[in-house]
C-alpha cells in the first residue's frame, strides 16, 4: 500500500473566529462545486469521504448549539496538552477536519509548526490567511488502507489490507500528537463501501473494522512523545421522554487501555436524524500525564 502524503505549504484559515464569521459563507458554495474541486484521490472519491465531510459540516451547521460543548471540551483537553509538553517544536493534529475542534490560535503561538493532518481537507482550510503562518496541511490516509481497500472491494477472496501505521513516527521533533475524535470514524467509510459493494463476508469486515481500530491505538503508542486520544465510544439513544432506550459500542469490540474524563456529545437532537429519537454520543478524553503511573488515564506516552 502506498502511503505517501504531501506537506502543502499554504497557510490555512483563520479559525477561531467563530462559525458563523468564516464558515457560514462556504456553505453557500454549491457541494456539486465542491465536489469538483476539491483535492483528493481517485479512490477517496468513490469511496465518499469528501461527501461524508460535507454532511458533517451541514449537521454541524444545523446543531451547532447542541455541538458547542462538545467542540469546547475537545480544545480544552488540547490545551491542557500543550501544557504537559517538555518542548514545543511540531504539534500533529490527526484528524483535523473543518478545525471546529481545534484551538488553532493556541497550537500556533505554542509550537514552531502544527501539522494538520486528514484524508480530506475541506475548502475551508484552504482560505488563505496571514494570521497562522505555521499551520501545514496534510494530506494523508493514517490508517494506509483506503486505496487498498478501493482496489479489493470488488474482487471475489481477496483479502482485506492489514496495517501498522508509521507516518511521523520517524520525526523526532513531534513533541505533540492529538488524535482527535478520530478512532470510532477509521472504519465508517471504509465499511460502509464494502457492505455497499457486497463481495465481502460481514464477518471479514467486522474484523477489518476492529483491525483499524487497534492498529491505530497501537500506532500513538510508538510515538516517543506526548498522545493525546479523544474519542466516542458509545452510542446512546433517547427517547421523547429523554429515557435511554439504546446503547452499543463505536469501537468494534477494541478495549481502550483505561478511561479518563468523559462527557457526552448531544450528536443529533432530535428531530435531525429521527422524529422521536435524539442520538448522543459518549466521549472519552486524555490530556492528564499524571494519570499514567496510576493506570487511571488513557494518555499514551511513548517516554514512560
Amino acid at each position: 500500500m502506498d502511503t505517501r502524503f504531501f506537506l502543502t505549504k499554504t497557510r490555512v484559515s483563520k479559525a477561531e473566529t467563530g462559525l458563523k464569521e468564516w464558515i457560514y459563507p462556504l456553505f453557500t458554495i454549491p457541494e456539486s462545486i465542491e465536489s469538483l474541486i476539491t483535492p483528493r484521490a481517485w479512490p477517496l472519491r468513490g469511496m465518499g469521504y469528501l461527501r461524508e465531510l460535507m454532511a458533517i459540516r451541514g449537521r454541524a451547521r444545523r446543531c451547532w448549539n447542541a455541538w458547542k460543548p462538545h467542540l469546547e471540551k475537545s480544545k480544552a483537553t488540547i490545551r491542557n496538552a500543550i501544557e504537559h509538553c517538555q518542548q514545543r517544536r511540531k504539534a500533529l493534529i490527526l484528524g483535523s477536519g473543518m478545525l471546529f475542534d481545534v484551538p488553532v490560535a493556541e497550537l500556533s503561538t505554542a509550537f514552531r509548526e502544527v501539522l494538520l493532518m486528514d484524508i480530506v481537507h475541506p475548502l475551508a482550510n484552504w482560505l488563505p490567511s496571514s494570521r497562522y503562518k505555521n499551520l501545514r496541511r496534510v494530506t494523508a490516509d493514517v490508517t494506509g488502507t483506503a486505496e487498498h481497500v478501493f482496489r479489493v472491494a470488488k474482487l471475489p477472496g481477496a483479502t482485506l489490507p492489514r496495517t501498522e501505521p508509521s507516518l511521523f513516527l520517524d520525526d523526532p521533533e513531534v513533541d505533540l500528537v492529538v488524535s482527535l475524535n478520530l478512532l470510532s470514524q477509521l472504519p465508517v467509510i471504509p465499511t460502509t463501501f464494502l457492505e455497499r459493494v457486497g463481495v465481502h463476508a460481514p464477518e471479514a469486515i467486522e474484523a477489518f473494522a476492529r483491525h483499524l481500530v487497534a492498529s491505530h491505538l497501537a500506532y500513538l503508542q510508538r510515538f516517543a512523545c506526548t498522545v493525546t486520544l479523544i474519542t466516542d465510544v458509545e452510542k446512546l439513544t433517547l427517547d421523547r421522554a429523554g429515557k435511554l432506550v439504546g446503547k452499543s459500542s463505536l469501537l468494534h469490540g477494541v478495549p481502550l487501555p483505561c478511561e479518563g474524563e468523559t462527557w457526552t456529545w448531544h450528536l443529533a437532537p432530535r428531530p435531525e436524524a429521527d422524529p422521536d429519537y435524539s442520538y448522543y454520543r459518549r466521549v472519552v478524553e486524555t490530556a492528564n500525564p499524571k494519570r499514567l503511573g496510576s493506570g487511571s488515564g488513557i494518555l499514551l506516552d511513548g517516554r514512560r
